[in-house]
């Protein structure tokens, strides 16, 4: 006698599991912003500066290999002495090894 199949019921889902959503961050994609000093790749007369910008509240800032603190607003800022000539500063924010941004600010300081 050949063998005879048996169906067997589906499994029941419970109707009120939650389904999981993906959450996002306050910020979608990684920015980086300066409000000081007011111009670069501009001649300056005096040898101090200070470097003011915003970024992600999650990113990780350093300035010329100068790691920079940021706070809860993402602002951070770094105060310097300039050397006579061209300086050249580094810039850069990054949430992963994947996702940074560069940029390159010049002063020149002309005493």
């Amino acid at each position: 006698m050949p063998p005879t199949a048996t169906s067997i019921p589906p499994t029941a889902t419970p109707t009120n599991t939650p389904v999981p959503t993906p959450t996002q961050s306050a910020f979608e994609a990684i920015f980086l912003a300066f409000s000081a000093p007011e111009f670069f790749d501009d001649f300056v007369e005096v040898p101090t500066y200070t470097i003011v910008g915003i970024t992600r509240v999650d990113a990780f800032v350093t300035i010329n290999d100068t790691i920079v603190d940021i706070d809860e607003n993402g602002q951070f800022s770094l105060d310097g002495t300039l050397e006579e000539g061209i300086n050249v500063y580094e810039v850069v924010s990054s949430v992963s090894d994947t996702e940074q941004l560069n940029e390159v600010l010049t002063l020149i300081y002309a005493p």
